[in-house]
């Protein structure tokens, strides 16, 4: 298991995570998201709300700049234009899709590899409380905490692994990513323990 808190810079190279350093004050947090610029909407009724995520799935070529198996994807993948345009958009429940896992098959040059997803949700954090997820992707993964980049895995093989995230009580927007470029493909964001819930974002 890996202990990080919210922010922290580790890593690089395959089988590697990274972390953002800055933790904020979850009231500085929550009156931020809920600005237009984060596409999260406001926050749920927690009481009423879906559990889940709003999923915007991107086909791509292979012979995206970004897609080359040499291009070293950067912590940030803001710096990516993978999320630039969505070709559907989809309610997933769980990211929980264990290996061998293509959403999409359009026709196209290589399909079914070379895509990518986000997810969206809102998180509600109930008390100071340590996050436990296992995040695995073949290929690249990241994990945004209002809009600050938190995770990033890098994976040859599906071989999901344990980070936990110290966090105080608020409520925030998360972001989870993946870019498959070939090869393989797997993925898994699940939590494993904390006092959080996730809710479907209300747009």
């Amino acid at each position: 298991m890996r202990r990080l808190w919210v922010g922290c810079v580790m890593l690089l190279g395959c089988q590697e995570f990274a972390l953002v350093t800055g933790k904020r004050d979850a009231a500085d947090v929550a009156a931020d998201a809920s600005g237009p610029d984060f596409g999260f909407g406001d926050p749920p009724d927690w009481e009423t709300c879906r559990a889940g995520w709003i999923a915007d799935y991107t086909n791509l070529t292979g012979d995206h700049p970004d897609i080359r198996d040499e291009a070293i994807a950067p912590d940030d993948p803001g710096a990516l234009d993978w999320w630039s345009r969505s070709d559907f958009q989809d309610f997933d429940a769980s990211l929980d899709f264990g290996p061998s896992w293509w959403p999409i098959d359009e026709g196209l040059t290589g399909d079914p590899e070379h895509f990518a997803v986000r997810w969206r949700t809102w998180m509600r954090v109930w008390s100071a409380t340590e996050l436990e997820v296992v995040f695995g992707a073949v290929g690249d993964g990241w994990m945004l905490v209002n809009e600050q980049p938190t995770l990033h895995v890098t994976h040859e093989a599906f071989e999901p692994e344990s980070f936990t995230i110290e966090l105080q009580p608020g409520q925030m927007p998360v972001d989870v990513r993946y870019g498959h470029r070939g090869g393989d493909s797997g993925f898994r964001w699940r939590v494993v323990s904390g006092d959080v819930s996730l809710c479907y974002p209300e747009f």
